[in-house]
C-alpha cells in the first residue's frame, strides 16, 4: 500500500503507516482544494491496483483542515479523531472537513 501511495504523491509529500490499516499522508503547503484532488487520485490509484496478496482493495481518505497551531500532540489527536470519523462513514470515499 505504501508503495502505491508513494508512487502517486508529489515530491515533498510524506507517506507513512500510522498503525494497522491506517496511513498518514502529510501534504506540506497544500490548500484544501489541492489536497482533495490529490487524495481522490490516491483513492483511484489504490482501487485500480491489483495487490498480490489481497487482490483489489478500497481506501477511505479524509482531508482535515489542520493548522500547525498547538503542540504536535494536539495535531496528532485531531488527525486521529478524523481517521475514525471517516472509517465510520464507510468504504472507498474521500471526505473533506
Amino acid at each position: 500500500m505504501v508503495a502505491v501511495l508513494n508512487e502517486n504523491v508529489r515530491n515533498g509529500d510524506i507517506v507513512g503507516r500510522w498503525g494497522g490499516e491506517e496511513f498518514l499522508i502529510i501534504l506540506p503547503n497544500t490548500g484544501l482544494a489541492e489536497a482533495a484532488g490529490l487524495v481522490e487520485r490516491l483513492r483511484q490509484a489504490v482501487v485500480t491496483y491489483l495487490f498480490s496478496s489481497a487482490g483489489q482493495v478500497t481506501i477511505s481518505l479524509e482531508v482535515p483542515a489542520l493548522k500547525a497551531d498547538g503542540s504536535p500532540e494536539t495535531i496528532v489527536s485531531r488527525v486521529d479523531s478524523a481517521l475514525y470519523r471517516v472509517k465510520e462513514k464507510g468504504c472507498n470515499r474521500v471526505e473533506v472537513i
